[in-house]
């Protein structure tokens, strides 16, 4: 199998704060790519989720270790990240990245 190169869109990085509540951030409406590369520069887990703009994030979510880098598919229809955090206080900046490829 040949390696694969995820290609991020030019302009399409957006970042939102990470705390104890759940926030969201429009990361694919203009874009709308297949795959987004998301960036956990926290010092705490966040808890990760994909949908539209009533999106909310919580603990049963995809968890994100601290200062962690991954590259998901986008479910059909999505274009919003929601984030949550796991400490207290918590704080932190995700990253998310619209693109092609792994």
């Amino acid at each position: 199998m040949g390696e694969r190169t995820f290609k991020p869109f030019d302009n399409g990085t957006v970042a939102m704060s990470v705390s104890a509540s759940s926030a969201r951030i429009d990361f694919n409406s203009v874009h709308n790519g297949s795959n987004v590369r998301l960036v956990n520069r926290g010092s705490d887990w966040a808890f990760v989720k994909f949908g539209g703009s009533d999106v909310t994030a919580d603990e049963n979510d995809i968890p994100m270790p601290p200062n962690w880098c991954e590259v998901f598919a986008v479910p059909d229809g999505a274009t919003y990240c929601a984030a949550v955090s796991d400490g207290s206080p918590a704080s932190g900046m995700l990253y998310v990245t619209p693109g092609d490829g792994d």
